[in-house]
């Protein structure tokens, strides 16, 4: 799994109708999954047409152990629509 830390959109503290903190985009602290995948042949075993992805499959691998990261830490954004 290629792990990214995504761009913040920037945080607030509202009180009311006032603002009272303000970051512009701070550094996250969290890894998130990129949505790019290398997997052996035999981790398709495990997926079918009625799984998706991202849930069953993914959750199993994950909890047995057998995956790896790659830290992609340059240029990433999300493509989600």
């Amino acid at each position: 799994m290629t792990v990214v830390r995504p761009e913040n959109p920037g945080r607030r503290e509202i009180d009311g109708d006032r603002v009272r903190g303000f970051a512009e985009k701070p550094p996250l602290d969290c890894w998130v999954n990129g949505g790019f995948f290398v997997m052996e042949p035999r981790a398709l075993d495990s997926i079918g047409p009625e799984h998706v992805l991202e849930r069953e499959p993914l959750e199993a691998l994950a909890g047995a152990g057998s995956w790896r990261r790659t830290a992609h830490a340059g240029s990433w954004d999300c493509m989600d629509t």
